[in-house]
């Protein structure tokens, strides 16, 4: 048995985990809502934002229980930054594999487009778990990092994405509900959002938006790391 986990806020990481989960005969769990106490396996695949581990992922992993875990950092192309090896130091299990994938950016409107054959590695290694095989716990560096992508990672979000609400919205809260941090409410985001846009993704009737500011813009702007990175 290997279980798969994921938290993803437009569906970039969802696809990812959806073809981990497929190769495997497996279902994908939502870190949300889920009681990893169990000391079975798992893979945990997670967004890159501000070149680190998002909230949501932080809390799943205080709670985690898995002996051996593998972690999957799915990200826009623009900087991975060091969120494998902080999720490692996060996770009390032992990390037998990890990996980083590229797929689109989701602020830049890109669709769920990776490089599934090079995933193949790390499906092998994931059925060695499922098989139940004890694993060697594996290396990750502390990669290049911003010294400045620390630095108040939601505000800086909250900074460069603004939220937009059009007239098509009539409070029906269904943005609230899908909000990973309860910080949305009919339609407005309050001061713990993390700009994840899955209330955009959620709203029925297309009320919700977003805008790039002029800095943001030319930072995304850059191009890019276009290759998937595995440590098995």
């Amino acid at each position: 048995m290997c279980n798969v986990y994921c938290f993803s806020g437009s569906g970039h990481s969802r696809a990812v985990a959806a073809f981990l989960a497929e190769k495997l005969g497996a279902a994908v769990q939502d870190t949300e809502g889920a009681e990893p106490s169990s000391a079975a396996p798992c893979a945990v695949v997670f967004p890159v934002y501000c070149q680190g581990v998002p909230a949501p992922v932080k809390a799943f992993f205080a709670a985690l229980r898995a002996e051996q875990v593998a972690l999957v950092a799915v990200h826009g192309g623009v900087s991975y930054g060091r969120a494998l090896y902080e999720a490692k130091r996060m996770v009390r299990g032992r990390v037998v594999a990890g990996a980083y994938v590229r797929t689109g950016h989701t602020y830049l409107r890109e669709g769920n487009v990776f490089d599934g054959a090079a995933l193949l590695p790390l499906v092998q290694r994931l059925k060695l778990l499922q098989e139940g095989d004890v694993l060697a716990e594996v290396h990750i560096p502390a990669t290049r990092k911003n010294p400045f992508a620390a630095f108040a990672p939601a505000w800086r979000s909250r900074l460069g994405v603004r939220l937009l609400r059009g007239d098509a919205c009539n409070g029906c809260n269904v943005c609230g509900g899908a909000c990973p941090v309860h910080a949305m409410r009919q339609g407005k985001a309050g001061g713990g959002c993390i700009r994840c846009l899955r209330c955009v993704q959620a709203c029925p009737r297309g009320a919700l938006s977003f805008r790039l500011r002029p800095v943001l813009r030319r930072y995304l702007a850059r191009r890019r790391t276009a290759q998937t990175v595995l440590y098995l």
